[in-house]
């Protein structure tokens, strides 16, 4: 609990969230939103994907975390235009 200015609880927390980031989300999250937005039957879900993918750039950058690759643009256009592709073609 952050309680009465606990300075040493709040930096532990912090530390506690960079590392579950850098050690989980920010690993597989770029790979997992990324099939979701391309595969993506509706626009909720394709939504969804884009969602994700722009709240772990944002995470990262309030923790002040340096982003993969992959996360450095909330989402890459070559997957947007095979999503348009794929959604075409199942039209």
């Amino acid at each position: 609990q952050l309680r009465n200015n606990d300075v040493q609880n709040f930096y532990s927390t912090i530390t506690a969230q960079r590392n579950f980031l850098s050690e989980h989300l920010l690993r597989w999250g770029h790979h997992w939103s990324e099939k979701v937005i391309v595969s993506a039957r509706t626009e909720f879900f394709r939504g969804l994907g884009l969602l994700t993918r722009g709240s772990l750039c944002e995470l990262a950058q309030v923790l002040e975390m340096k982003l993969p690759k992959r996360l450095s643009t909330p989402f890459s256009t070559t997957s947007l235009r095979d999503a348009d592709k794929i959604k075409t073609s199942r039209m």
